[in-house]
């Protein structure tokens, strides 16, 4: 008798795991138009790039890695998932704290996405880029300072919105047409990373020579008028000063094929130093991108560092050890980054979906079969998002509930980037 119990038990178990699978798997079908950002594999390998040059351990790396993508997990993906499974959502946990939903609305505007076709001036990337500054740093100088928790807890909420932080940061080389512009022209000397990758200039880089970004005047007191792609992208919008339609699909630079929405989007990418005109030059034209996106997150560091508090607050959360942090904690983590790599790959998000073979072997069937995970709130890593409000803080001013930009001219250019 108690043998039949077992399996039927045993039963039950797996049919609730196939269960939860397919629902997954679903939901990450139906999401997988509205998914944006850099593809995983390159924030990951921007955070090995900026944690090795600040002295972070490879623990502490890993968080920046998992916390990178879940700025999209939180945002266009539990928009499907509730939106249309909303009788099986709980299988996955998206909706077990009534705080999921403000984390969703703020993810959703830490992407330099173009929402409503309201990011349309200089000033209006400064104010972000700002804002995204002084919330860094207020936000993890609170979690340092808070003796509530125990120091792992500390540490791991620092680094998780450390990390979300320089997904927004990297984001920006990504959905806008920065590195379509001839810097060489502007007076920019070619630069590189400590290996040798040609990058450009970071936005901090040419805000230091060219001033603030003026809200002022109509016409803009830069040398440059930037555009970011719409989102969701829109299908007949005017073009920026590339003469590209100014919509996320065609402008973006998020895997190294240029390939989006079942479509090449290389004609779109002819520009900079690198101009992308067929597969391999695509690739260059995109690692230009990424490259340029790993010096701004190194130099993210920095600026954060400038606040005496911050500086102090990641000092002490880079050296994390999660085998001195308990078991449970590193099974967490390596769930959670075994789920950010299952769900990447199914998207067809882990380099877009033809990748180079070095990166398809990590999207190998019998690879993710073996490694399954269920994205939980229960999990240590993934519940402290909406239970922290991390995403809310780190945004804070950016917009409205209605998810509409709340731009502040008054603040743009009268806030100190740097702190005393």
């Amino acid at each position: 008798m108690k043998k039949n119990q077992l399996i039927v038990k045993a039963r039950i178990g797996v049919q609730k795991l196939l269960i939860q699978l397919c629902i997954g798997a679903l939901a990450l079908l139906l999401s997988y138009s509205s998914v944006s950002a850099f593809d995983t594999f390159w924030h990951s390998s921007a955070a090995t790039v900026v944690g090795q040059k600040h002295g972070f351990t490879p623990d502490a790396i890993k968080v920046l890695q998992f916390s990178s993508f879940c700025l999209d997990y939180f945002g266009p993906f539990i928009t499907e998932v509730v939106g249309t499974l909303e009788k099986t959502a709980g299988y996955l946990e998206l909706r077990n704290l009534p705080t999921t939903g403000q984390t969703h609305a703020a993810s959703n505007f830490m992407h330099f996405d173009n929402l409503a076709d309201a990011l349309d001036r200089n000033w209006k990337f400064d104010y972000l880029w700002s804002r995204l500054l002084e919330n860094t740093r207020k936000t993890i100088a609170r979690f340092y300072t808070d003796q509530k928790m125990n120091d792992d807890d500390r540490k791991v909420r620092i680094l998780l919105a450390l990390g979300s932080s320089l997904h927004m940061v990297e984001d920006f080389y990504s959905h806008s047409d920065w590195i379509h512009f001839n810097f060489a022209k502007l007076g920019f000397k070619p630069q590189t990373l400590e290996d040798g990758s040609d990058r450009a200039p970071t936005w901090f880089e040419f805000r230091k020579r060219f001033g603030t970004p003026s809200s002022r005047k109509r016409s803009e007191n830069w040398m440059i008028k930037l555009s970011s792609g719409i989102f969701p992208p829109a299908d007949s919008v005017p073009p920026s000063v590339f003469g590209v339609p100014r919509s996320h699909t065609p402008m973006n630079h998020d895997n190294s094929q240029l390939y989006y929405s079942g479509a090449s989007q290389i004609k779109f990418h002819g520009f900079g130093a690198y101009p992308a005109t067929d597969s391999i030059t695509a690739m260059k034209h995109q690692l230009y991108a990424y490259h340029t996106a790993c010096a701004a997150a190194i130099e993210w560091i920095d600026l954060v560092e400038e606040d005496s508090e911050a500086k102090t607050a990641i000092e002490f959360a880079k050296h994390w050890d999660m085998k001195k942090a308990g078991h449970e904690l590193a099974d967490d983590l390596d769930d959670g980054l075994s789920s950010v790599q299952m769900i990447s790959c199914i998207l067809g998000k882990w380099d877009g979906n033809y990748p180079p073979p070095e990166r398809d072997k990590d999207c190998g069937t019998f690879k993710l079969l073996g490694h399954i995970h269920i994205p939980k709130m229960s999990n240590k890593f993934w519940g402290v998002f909406p239970k922290d409000s991390i995403l809310q803080n780190l945004s804070f001013g950016f917009g409205d509930s209605t998810g509409h930009y709340t731009f502040d001219s008054l603040w743009v250019g009268k806030h100190p980037m740097k702190r005393d």
